[in-house]
């Protein structure tokens, strides 16, 4: 089997990116709440540049903050999961990063509130949980 420099180099670092991206997760975990509305849709611009370019190495900030934001949506996602939004089963987690970076978009009006606030107000129109 070839295995060619590109397709290893790619390998490894999205390996790297993933081990870092759960790192991170770890650490938003305390700092839920404590992030603004402002600060989050900086984040989700990194993850909007990233997401198109698919450069990785163009920008070491933007890849931090990329991964940053998968992890704190994913965070607040998971923390809110069963109480304020509920997920069929095949939910994909880059279509619930993807529709928090476009709210964020939408409202800037909104940036004032926490960015655990507005990852919630993303996503409850679109997967609420059942009435008792």
């Amino acid at each position: 089997m070839i295995i060619f420099r590109g397709t290893l180099f790619n390998i490894v670092f999205r390996w790297m990116v993933s081990v870092l991206a759960v790192s991170v997760l770890a650490v938003v975990s305390n700092f839920a709440s404590a992030m603004s509305g402002f600060e989050l849709k900086q984040k989700a611009d990194a993850y909007e540049r990233i997401s198109t370019s698919f450069d990785y190495a163009k920008s070491p900030t933007d890849t931090l903050d990329f991964a940053f934001f998968m992890g704190y949506v994913d965070g607040v996602a998971d923390a809110a999961e069963g109480r304020s939004i509920c997920f069929p089963k095949d939910v994909v987690k880059g279509q619930v990063v993807s529709m928090v970076s476009k709210y964020l978009r939408e409202h800037p009006e909104e940036w004032n509130n926490s960015g655990e606030e507005l990852v919630v107000r993303a996503l409850r129109p679109t997967f609420p949980c059942a009435k008792k």
